[in-house]
């Protein structure tokens, strides 16, 4: 969605096991730390999300992924220019629902809420191809066994090129 993206890796489930590299040489298998399966990961409060890079609040990228989704989930569409006001009632609705606390970032204030609207379905090509090309490495990762794959989100930001691995389980681990 305009210079962002982000994906959902599903590892098939708890008992999926891979090897470190430590050097040349490759380590026992090791179990993933921690698994919510995918039809579980919208149910992962906004709260939880915070880690020691993002204190106060989630990564904008994921706010903004999940209020795309969450318009889509309402309406059965993707925002879009003609629906922008729409979308921003429906999206500051939901965080006050959701995650009240966060109702006053600039994100979620209309301005910035009738950008994403807008930019929602655009396709910036590099954009595109740079997360499909994380994510060909991730699958890579996941049938081999070789190396830990991203468990179980990933966010990539076009504007500054970082692309992030989110762990998106609850805080108490349940």
């Amino acid at each position: 969605f305009g210079w962002n993206g982000a994906a959902i890796v599903d590892l098939g489930g708890p008992e999926y096991a891979y090897r470190e590299e430590v050097g040349k040489k490759i380590s026992d298998e090791k179990k993933i730390d921690f698994y919510v399966p995918i039809d579980q990961i919208w149910e992962v409060p906004l709260q939880d999300l915070t880690s020691r890079v993002d204190k106060k609040h989630p990564p904008l990228v994921w706010l903004q992924y999940r209020s795309i989704l969450q318009y889509q989930k309402e309406t059965g569409e993707f925002p879009s220019s003609d629906k922008k006001d729409d979308f921003c009632k429906i999206v500051q609705n939901w965080i006050n629902k959701e995650a009240p606390e966060y109702k006053d970032l600039d994100y979620f204030q209309e301005a910035a809420l009738q950008e994403l609207a807008v930019l929602a379905t655009a396709e910036v090509s590099p954009v595109c191809a740079v997360l499909g090309g994380i994510l060909g490495n991730e699958v890579i990762k996941g049938i081999s066994g070789k190396g830990e794959p991203a468990n179980n989100g990933l966010i990539f930001s076009g504007m500054d090129g970082k692309c992030r691995n989110l762990k998106l389980k609850p805080k108490n681990g349940n």
